[in-house]
């Protein structure tokens, strides 16, 4: 099964309707059908509480994405692996 990484821009793009709702939609469409595994970082769900505060059901959504979003962990080892890399790396992996 093909793993998909959801970044918060994709997520916020659904949520609001904005100019690519449409194919976020059909993303999280496959992973509601189980034909592809999604996965976001916890940063990504605190990123968008904060830019969806007051535009949407923030709670309720986070509900309805949990049930087909595995949300990754971040820990003080992939942190510390981090700081060594280049901010580009560093971005890249704390995601």
């Amino acid at each position: 099964m093909k793993r998909v990484f959801l970044d918060t821009n994709i997520l916020v793009d659904y949520a609001l309707g904005h100019e690519y709702g449409d194919d976020a939609e059909q993303l999280l469409q496959h992973g509601k059908n189980g034909t592809v595994s999604l996965s976001a970082s916890y940063l990504t769900f605190a990123n968008m509480a904060y830019i969806l505060k007051g535009k949407t059901d923030v709670y309720g959504l986070f509900h309805n994405l949990h049930e087909y979003i595995a949300v990754l962990p971040t820990d003080d080892a992939q942190l510390l692996f981090a700081h060594v890399l280049t901010l580009y790396c560093f971005y890249s992996h704390l995601r």
